[in-house]
């Protein structure tokens, strides 16, 4: 296999030095996932912003280090608090409590078609 210099730069971005006799399909196909998840993360990027910031107004929590699978988490939890997932993987137990308390109070701040389209 012959690894381009679209994939050699990808990789390198990430901090990834791999040489053309290290290349496999493995990580071709890794590459491949990395650059979706990067492209769904850049694309939502503002909306999960935007619920960080009535995470803090409504809930009074601080959102400020969270990541996009942790913001993503506490979205769906205020769309659909009664569906039991993998929230607590994700979320502490405080969390997820007051946000299915208060899920009520984003009803009109977070519409699930909107989150549907969006993430």
């Amino acid at each position: 296999m012959t690894m381009s210099q679209g994939l050699k730069m990808f990789l390198s971005h990430y901090g990834f030095d791999v040489e053309q006799e290290m290349l496999i399909e493995q990580i071709i196909a890794t590459s491949c996932a990395l650059f979706d998840c990067d492209a769904v993360y850049k694309k939502h990027f503002e909306y999960l912003g935007n619920a960080s910031v009535c995470f803090k107004k409504v809930s009074d929590i601080n959102c400020e280090n969270w990541g996009a699978r942790k913001l993503a988490t506490a979205l769906k939890v205020v769309c659909c608090p009664e569906e039991e997932d993998y929230f607590h993987k994700v979320l502490s137990e405080d969390e997820l409590l007051k946000l299915k308390e208060e899920a009520p109070k984003y009803k009109d701040l977070v519409s699930k078609v909107h989150l549907h389209e969006n993430l």
